[in-house]
């Protein structure tokens, strides 16, 4: 099987995004998942600047963390900011003919806390489903040691958001913090989208290769499944401040040698 290498760039952060798109496509990858920064790479125009710059496909679109708070937020006016975004990242993932929008699951850290934002929260997520698939786009839900720690816990999640445009996915990274096995947890879901780095000891979100994982055998669970989606590499930024070519490129080779 062969896989569809992507590299995310949030990785390259603080670089400017098509800089850092310009920077993927260098180091010999064909796909990129693309992480907004600010609100001006929300827009459906951003879309326009990238496709004059670079000429790798956008395979998929991270909800952006930055705005995290404003997709999370109860408050009404709040809501109307949430519904504007969501409309200008779902037409921008559309522009891009990307196939994924990355969204985390909410968390709630307690029940009063739950009682306010629950239904708030749900809306928007229904509505991001609702408007991806309006735009061709799939939602992936990334798990979390925030919510979606376990396949229960996506799957419940899944279930509760009630919306046939929404799917599992799986970083590696995440799954370990969560006190997971991220084979395990493959094996059991059926994904659509990777995010793959690893930890070393008590350090997270390694570049594979770098790493203490048996990405093998996540590779063959992944065969075993008939996965056909992007297995794309999500480290830390701090592994790419330096020499960020010479690394990404390291990322490919020990990938493709897999």
């Amino acid at each position: 099987m062969d896989f569809k290498l992507s590299f995310s760039t949030a990785a390259l952060f603080p670089r400017n995004s098509v800089e850092s798109l310009k920077l993927v496509e260098e180091a010999g990858f064909h796909y990129a998942e693309l992480m907004p920064q600010c609100l001006e790479e929300t827009k459906p125009r951003f879309a326009k600047e990238i496709k004059t710059h670079v000429k790798l496909k956008i395979a998929s679109v991270h909800f952006p963390l930055v705005f995290q708070p404003v997709f999370y937020n109860p408050y009404p006016g709040m809501m109307k900011e949430a519904k504007n975004l969501i409309d200008d990242v779902t037409a921008l993932a559309g522009d891009l003919a990307a196939e994924i929008i990355v969204i985390h699951p909410p968390y709630f850290a307690d029940e009063v806390v739950e009682s306010l934002f629950y239904t708030p929260v749900m809306d928007n997520m229904r509505y991001l489903c609702e408007k991806a698939s309006r735009n061709g786009v799939k939602v992936a839900l990334e798990n979390s040691p925030k919510g979606g720690r376990t396949v229960e816990e996506m799957l419940q999640m899944i279930h509760a958001v009630g919306h046939e445009n929404i799917f599992p996915m799986l970083d590696t990274t995440e799954a370990v913090e969560s006190g997971q096995d991220p084979v395990d947890m493959l094996k059991r879901l059926d994904v659509i989208h990777i995010h793959a780095s690893g930890h070393k000891g008590k350090v997270k979100h390694i570049p594979p290769g770098e790493d203490e994982f048996d990405w093998m055998k996540i590779i063959l669970v992944l065969c075993e499944k008939h996965f056909s989606g992007f297995f794309t590499v999500e480290p830390s930024y701090r592994y790419f401040l330096e020499k960020p070519v010479e690394k990404m490129k390291n990322v490919l080779k020990f990938l493709s040698g897999l």
